[in-house]
């Protein structure tokens, strides 16, 4: 399955941050598989499960291009749909183990690089630049590397 192949693109992009920037080009080519995805309307839990890891994969690939720092952001809130889309994913699979894992990995602080709350999740974030003009225009950037 193509959608497959652009997700293990997408793990090794995540892993080299001088490649993040390359995560816009696969949000795209995984969009236009999840609205294949969802334009067939099978139904059904398996159905379910492919739109959540569809989705999963898109907001994955919108953080990790915030996070290069470059112009032209997606939405401020990526992060927070990709906590929603893990959950749908845990939820349908109905598996308790990977539930506890994605939970967990959801919940760890072992990822953050900093105690301070984050100013901006994209230098060019229209919401982060209105927010850094009042209270957050001390704390550091996400985009800290």
């Amino acid at each position: 399955m193509l959608h497959l192949v652009i997700e293990r693109a997408l793990l090794n992009i995540a892993a080299t941050p001088e490649n993040w920037p390359e995560a816009y080009d696969v949000f795209h080519a995984l969009r236009k598989q999840t609205l294949a995805v969802e334009k067939s309307n099978a139904g059904g839990k398996d159905h379910n499960i492919h739109v959540f890891l569809l989705l999963l994969a898109e907001n994955v690939a919108k953080v990790i291009y915030n996070a290069s720092g470059k112009a032209a952001p997606f939405d401020h809130d990526s992060g927070q749909a990709l906590v929603l889309a893990a959950a749908g994913v845990a939820m349908h699979l109905d598996d308790p183990a990977f539930s506890e894992y994605v939970w967990k990995a959801i919940s760890s602080r072992d990822h953050l690089k900093s105690d301070q709350p984050v100013a901006m999740c994209n230098p060019h974030c229209s919401v982060c630049m209105r927010k850094s003009r009042g209270r957050w225009q001390n704390t550091p950037n996400l985009v800290q590397r």
